[in-house]
C-alpha cells in the first residue's frame, strides 16, 4: 500500500479532488459575465472535468510529464480568466517549479525563460476585463512570487553547498575556486570523453542515449565516465554532477561561452 501512495500519487489525488470541486461549482454557480472565455457555462465545466479525468490517468500511471504540464498550464489560464487570478498565478508558478525539477532549463535557459514570461503575460491579459486594480494586483503578485521562489532557491543552494562531495586525495586534478570556468579537456580527458561528460552534465542523458548520440558502445560510455570519476576523485556520477555544478564548463565549439551545469 505504501508503494502505491507515492508523493506523486498523493499530489494527483488532491489535484483530482480540487478539480472535482471546481467542476461541481462550475455547474452550480453562474459564470462570470466579464470573462473572455467563450460560452463559459459550457467551456469551464468541460475543461475542469477533462482535467479531473486526466488526473485519474496520472493516479493510475504517474510520471507522464507532458500530461502534468498540460493540466497545470490549462488550469493556470482558465483559473486566471475566470476571475481567480491569484490562484492562477500560483498554478503557473507551480508549473515553472515542475519544469525546473524536470530539467526544462538545463539547456537554452534564456530562450525558454523568455517563452515562459511571454506565456505568463498572455495568461494575465485575461484579467483586463476585471479592471485596472485587479491587473495591478495580479502583476504585483507575479513579481512577488518570482522574487520569493528565487530567494528560496538561493537559500537552499547556500544550505546544500557544504554538502557537495569533496575530491578525494586520489583525484588527478585540483579544481579552482567555485564559480570559475573550467575546460574539461584540460583536466586530462580525451576529446570524446569531454564530449560525453559535457553532454551528460547538461542533459542527464542515460548511457544508452549517450552511446547513440556519439555512435559508440554503451561499454565505451561506461569506461569514459569511469575515467572521469577517477580524474575528479569522486565515487559516482551524482557526486560528479554535484561537484561540477558550481563551475562553468567551457564548450570546445565556443571557448568564450562557458555553460553552467544544472544543479
Amino acid at each position: 500500500m505504501n508503494r502505491f501512495f507515492t508523493p506523486h500519487r498523493i499530489l494527483e489525488c488532491l489535484a483530482f479532488l480540487i478539480l472535482a470541486v471546481a467542476f461541481t461549482l462550475s455547474l452550480i454557480l453562474p459564470p462570470d459575465s466579464v470573462t473572455w472565455i467563450p460560452a463559459p457555462q459550457i467551456t469551464v465545466p468541460v475543461i475542469n472535468g477533462l482535467c479531473a479525468l486526466f488526473c485519474i490517468m496520472l493516479i493510475i500511471r504517474p510520471g507522464i510529464k507532458a500530461l502534468e504540464i498540460s493540466i497545470l498550464l490549462t488550469q493556470s489560464f482558465f483559473t486566471t480568466w475566470t476571475g481567480y487570478e491569484t490562484l492562477g498565478m500560483f498554478l503557473f508558478s507551480a508549473l515553472v517549479i515542475l519544469l525546473f525539477c524536470y530539467g526544462f532549463f538545463r539547456t537554452h535557459i534564456r530562450q525558454r525563460t523568455i517563452i515562459l514570461i511571454a506565456i505568463s503575460f498572455i495568461c494575465l491579459f485575461g484579467v483586463i476585463p476585471y479592471g485596472i486594480a485587479r491587473c495591478v494586483l495580479v502583476y504585483s503578485t507575479l513579481l512577488f512570487m518570482t522574487a520569493f521562489y528565487y530567494a528560496v532557491y538561493t537559500q537552499i543552494k547556500d544550505i546544500l553547498s557544504p554538502l557537495l562531495p569533496a575530491q578525494s586525495d586520489k583525484a588527478k586534478v585540483v579544481l579552482p575556486p567555485q564559480g570559475s570556468a573550467i575546460n574539461l579537456k584540460e583536466c586530462g580527458l580525451s576529446q570524446r570523453q569531454t564530449q560525453i561528460l559535457t553532454e551528460y552534465l547538461l542533459t542527464n542523458a542515460s548511457y544508452a542515449e549517450l552511446a547513440d548520440k556519439f555512435i559508440v558502445s554503451i561499454s565505451t560510455v561506461k569506461k569514459d565516465m569511469a575515467q572521469a570519476l577517477h580524474i575528479f576523485g569522486v565515487k559516482n556520477n551524482e557526486e560528479l554532477r554535484f561537484l561540477l555544478s558550481h563551475y562553468r564548463i567551457i564548450q570546445e565549439a565556443n571557448p568564450a561561452a562557458p555553460r553552467n551545469i544544472p544543479r
